[in-house]
């Protein structure tokens, strides 16, 4: 098993073709959906889509998240 480090991070384990981004030894990882990173979405609730330019209208609403898992709950 090999490291991969990107920018002097060690950001995963390369095993074959496989790259494991969640280890113990890498706990944060940018691959992994836990990795702590503030980013806006924005929904409407007309048509019920995300997206991540803002849009004007009554209907959208800005959505904050620190992590892509709260964004899947």
């Amino acid at each position: 098993m090999r490291k991969a480090i990107i920018n002097h991070k060690l950001v995963g384990y390369i095993e074959g073709n496989y790259l494991g981004y969640f280890h113990s030894n890498c706990p944060d990882s940018p691959f992994s959906n836990f990795y702590q990173t503030d980013f806006t979405v924005y929904h409407d609730s007309n048509t019920h889509e995300l997206t991540a330019t803002q849009t004007n209208g009554a209907t959208v609403q800005e959505l904050h998240f620190n992590c892509v898992e709260q964004l899947f709950a």
